[in-house]
C-alpha cells in the first residue's frame, strides 16, 4: 500500500527529498541545456513516453528535449504539487509541471505555456534513486504574442549561467 512504519520517517523524508531533487534537476537540465545533468536523473534502462514527441530511452529523451529547446530564446520549467508513494527501493510520483517557453515568431516573440504532469516510477539502485519510467501528460497549452518589457540580463542557457558559479559541482556525480 506504499505506507511505511512511522519509525522510518527520517528515511522516508530523505527518500522524498532525493526524488524531489531529481525532479528539480531534470527541470534545470532542460532549461540550461545541460545534457549530462539530465542524464543523471535517469537509470540507464529507463524509458520515457512523451506521446507523439518521443517514446524511448530516458537519457535519449534528454538529448532530444535539449536539442529541441536550442531554437527557443528561453525556457523555464517549474515542478510542483509533487506526490510520492514510497515502497522500499521503489517509488511512484505525480508532479505538475508548468513550462514557459519563448520563441521568435515571424511577427515577434511568442510565449508558449504548457501545463502538464509527470507520472514517474523510480528505483533505488546501489543507493541512488533514478527514473525508470516517465509518462508525460500535457493537460493544457497556449501560445500568444509576447511583449517583453525589459532585458533578461545575465541569464544564459549553458554553463556560463551565473547559477553554475553559485552551485559549484551540483549535483555531485552529475554526468557520470
Amino acid at each position: 500500500d506504499g505506507m511505511m512504519a512511522e519509525d522510518n520517517i527520517p528515511s522516508q523524508t530523505a527518500d522524498r527529498i532525493a526524488i524531489m531533487d531529481l525532479l528539480y534537476r531534470y527541470a534545470r537540465s532542460v532549461d540550461r541545456i545541460d545534457k549530462p545533468l539530465g542524464h543523471s536523473v535517469w537509470h540507464p534502462h529507463g524509458v520515457a513516453d512523451y506521446g507523439d514527441f518521443f517514446r524511448g530511452n530516458g537519457r535519449d529523451s534528454i538529448d532530444l528535449i535539449c536539442d529541441s529547446h536550442l531554437h527557443l530564446a528561453m525556457t523555464q520549467h517549474l515542478v510542483s504539487n509533487i506526490v510520492i508513494d514510497l515502497n522500499g527501493d521503489e517509488a511512484g510520483s505525480e508532479s505538475c509541471v508548468f513550462a514557459s517557453l519563448r520563441r521568435e515568431g515571424p511577427d515577434g516573440p511568442v510565449q508558449l505555456s504548457v501545463w502538464g504532469r509527470y507520472l514517474d516510477k523510480w528505483t533505488r539502485i546501489d543507493g541512488q534513486w533514478g527514473l525508470v519510467s516517465r509518462v508525460s501528460i500535457m493537460d493544457m497549452q497556449d501560445a500568444r504574442p509576447a511583449t517583453p518589457f525589459g532585458s533578461a540580463g545575465g541569464t544564459s542557457r549553458d554553463h556560463s549561467d551565473p547559477s553554475y558559479a553559485v552551485l559549484g559541482g551540483y549535483p555531485a556525480g552529475a554526468g557520470a
